[in-house]
């Protein structure tokens, strides 16, 4: 539960910071986040380590919220501009109208 309330407040602040802050936005997080992976895989390459042990963690999470979920997917699907079914016209509605706290989150994470 420690975990899901660090990720819930990583969202938050990304999310603040993105929509209210950083003029260029979601840019500016892609920036940050390349920045410090590039760092932590050097930072491992040092100690004899893999990048996977930095990459891994993260994808594996990312997995866990966003594809074992089918957030990922939906947006793939949502993404392609096929006719849709009326309920998921509505899911893609409102996945786009929070398309930025989606991808905040997805690149937060």
């Amino acid at each position: 539960m420690g975990l899901v309330g660090i990720l819930l407040v990583a969202w938050s602040i990304d999310w603040v910071f993105v929509s209210r802050i950083w003029p260029d936005s979601l840019d500016r997080l892609r920036s940050m986040l390349a920045d410090g992976l590039g760092h932590g895989i050097m930072l491992a390459a040092r100690q004899g380590r893999g990048a996977g042990e930095i990459t891994g963690p993260a994808n594996f999470l990312y997995w866990v919220v966003f594809e074992a979920t089918g957030i990922h997917d939906m947006g793939l699907r949502f993404s392609d501009g096929a006719a849709l079914s009326i309920p998921d016209t509505v899911v893609r509605r409102s996945y786009l109208a929070n398309r930025e706290a989606i991808e905040t989150a997805m690149v937060g994470t």
